[in-house]
């Protein structure tokens, strides 16, 4: 009887992306898929593994995982990302100033894949 109550709105249609959009986030998948077919998709750091349910971790028996890219604030290093995936984390880097020209670029980008996070709050550091 509750089911019948529910009136289910459709989702409105995605705007049109500009042909710099499309090309920018296809050249972006592409690099994506690669690095998670590379078998070289970095170990997580001390830092995000605290925000990430274990079970969902490669290093734990799952498929999922974790990185950044970008510039960490002194003391911090440079995320691997930056080492291991340089034209990933230039291709990101591109979208988003495609995507948010408006906005100063962030200072790094997580690159998640198939983790499943716990509650936290994000600095956005």
């Amino acid at each position: 009887a509750m089911a019948a109550k529910l009136k289910f709105q459709p989702l409105p249609r995605a705007p049109e992306m500009s042909p710099e959009v499309e090309k920018a986030f296809a050249e972006v998948l592409e690099l994506l898929r690669g690095a998670e077919a590379s078998g070289r998709w970095p170990g997580i750091s001390k830092g995000r593994e605290k925000v990430i349910k274990d079970s969902t971790l490669a290093e734990n028996g799952g498929e999922g995982g974790s990185f950044s890219v970008g510039c960490m604030p002194a003391p911090l290093e440079t995320p691997n990302g930056n080492r291991i995936f340089p034209e990933l984390a230039v291709s990101c880097f591109k979208l988003e100033s495609i995507l948010r020209p408006d906005r100063p670029p962030s200072s790094t980008i997580a690159i998640n894949k198939k983790a499943q996070f716990l509650p936290h709050v994000d600095s956005g550091a």
